[in-house]
């Protein structure tokens, strides 16, 4: 998981679950405002809300433990590659609707993310250096 080549990709896994956490903590810690300003808001609207809210977790812990179990096994650095440039399409979305909507806790996060995705596809591994020199 974390041998050349594959340490920010895996980086950049955990911190996709961490941000995971963080965003169902953010949630559950609010819980009685976002009842209150929804009070008004008719029940099938509410539980949309929910379902959309958590699913930001529950999609970011899958796509960060998928990443981790590329990185973990013996997936083809060919793979890895499709899968930071995967990263890098959907983190970079995330930025520019979390920009748009003017919200800073995705945008924070998701930026975090995609700086070490960036860096993923830019780095070379040390072992690959050495074969083109």
């Amino acid at each position: 998981m974390f041998r050349s080549g594959r340490r920010l990709f895996s980086i950049a896994a955990i911190l996709m679950i961490v941000t995971a956490g963080l965003h169902t903590l953010g949630f559950a810690s609010n819980v009685d405002k976002f009842h209150k300003d929804f009070a008004s808001v008719d029940p099938a609207t509410q539980d949309a809300f929910w379902v959309l809210a958590f699913s930001m977790s529950i999609t970011f812990t899958a796509l960060g433990a998928m990443n981790l179990i590329a990185a973990a096994l013996d997936a083809s650095d060919r793979l890895i590659r499709a899968l930071a440039w995967t990263n890098f399409l959907w983190l970079a979305a995330i930025c520019i609707l979390s920009w748009i909507q003017h919200v800073a806790p995705p945008l924070i996060l998701s930026a975090a993310i995609e700086v070490v995705i960036i860096a993923d596809l830019i780095v070379k591994p040390s072992s690959k250096r050495k074969e083109s020199s």
